[in-house]
């Protein structure tokens, strides 16, 4: 086994004033561990395990304002509802949104990547729409185009395409 990891003082200080001033309840955190995550062999996972779908989830102030803005302004569909959590559908992608919980002092703080074919047209109906553009489309040194929109609460979208 490799050597042991011990968090630095300034690593330990910064985690406690995170805890401090996080709304989370104190139990919520661990303990660093004396051996880092780099260092512990990868989990062995069975072979009927094969993930295929992941759906990010959005903590909004009002489900129905946000379900509204989706729906007429950012394209998406209703997938289901029950009570204050509802997923939607843009092509092939799900997202959820939740007005409930005790997640609420996270309103506006979720981000998605949403990778497309291309990017320019639905930018521009997005506009047209009235959405609330963080970042117009631009084209990146690494070969992507991408611009950034957020939903009423200020979570982020961003739709990425690679350039042809």
């Amino acid at each position: 086994m490799g050597a042991k990891y011990l968090p630095s003082k300034k690593d330990l200080k910064a985690t406690q004033r995170y805890q401090q001033k996080s709304l989370l309840p104190k139990s919520t955190f661990r303990k660093p561990s004396a051996t880092p995550p780099a260092a512990m062999p990868a989990p062995k996972l069975p072979a009927s395990f094969r993930p295929k779908i992941a759906a990010a989830i959005f903590q909004v102030a009002d489900l129905d304002a946000a379900l509204a803005h989706y729906k007429t302004v950012l394209g998406f569909t209703e997938d289901f509802r029950s009570g204050d959590y509802a997923g939607i559908k843009l092509g092939d992608i799900t997202l959820h949104l939740t007005s409930g919980g005790d997640r609420k002092q996270h309103i506006g703080t979720g981000g998605i990547f949403v990778c497309c074919e291309t990017v320019d047209a639905y930018f521009a109906d997005l506009k047209k729409r009235g959405a609330i553009i963080r970042m117009e489309p631009v084209t990146t040194s690494y070969g992507l185009r991408d611009f950034t929109i957020a939903d009423l609460d200020g979570n982020h979208l961003s739709f990425s395409c690679k350039v042809k």
